[in-house]
């Protein structure tokens, strides 16, 4: 990630952030044909994929994963993983299977 001055309409700078990986990713995702929500990034592949390690059980891999220098930090990435919530998923994937034929 990289951060930039350029100067705006009115001469004043800004500060603009790029980020090659979110970029690319973007252009990737976008060539692929892939029908995803707006706003899919880089960050929500990053989030599914702490997720599912998460399921290890082992939280300091995930942290070790993410490359965080604490576990609190690590914990934000990972979204709730409780067998309930596989459970309320695979229900909503049924149902949603069921409409769409």
């Amino acid at each position: 990630m990289q951060t930039l001055l350029t100067p705006d309409v009115n001469g004043n700078g800004k500060y603009n952030i790029l980020n090659t990986i979110t970029t690319k990713f973007s252009r990737l995702l976008k060539r692929s044909g892939l029908d995803v929500p707006t706003g899919t990034g880089f960050y929500a592949l990053r989030r599914t994929a702490a997720t599912i390690a998460a399921r290890s059980g082992d939280p300091f891999a995930v942290q070790r994963l993410l490359g965080h220098a604490d576990l609190q930090m690590a914990t934000r990435y990972v979204q709730d993983v409780s067998k309930q919530t596989d459970k309320v998923i695979e229900n909503s994937r049924m149902y949603v299977c069921q409409v769409s034929r």
